[in-house]
């Protein structure tokens, strides 16, 4: 019987501008959290183990995928046709992630 879980519930926010002058930019950042009694399918078996009486233990703690704060910044830069010469069309890319 599987009796451990997990949850994991957070907040996701973005923010998108584009085609400002030549450039354009995009924020994403998400915060979460990884609760649970085990990360992996035997967590609960080798825990009910150690312990006395072989109960399974109710403790909410971190789970090891965790990851409270991820984020990404994309920056772009593009050239219009028919603007500066040989590099018209040109298009640059940055990604960042925090």
């Amino acid at each position: 019987m599987n009796t451990d879980f997990g949850t994991v519930k957070g907040l996701a926010f973005s923010l998108d501008i584009t085609k400002f002058s030549f450039f354009d930019f995009s924020l994403n950042y998400t915060y979460a959290l990884a609760e649970g009694t085990g990360s992996s399918t035997s967590a609960s078996y080798v825990a009910a183990f150690r312990n006395v009486g072989a109960e399974i233990p109710k403790v909410i703690a971190p789970l090891d995928y965790d990851q409270r704060h991820t984020g990404t910044i994309n920056l772009g830069f593009y050239t219009p046709k028919g603007q500066f010469g040989i590099f018209e069309m040109l298009n640059a890319n940055v990604l960042i992630f925090i």
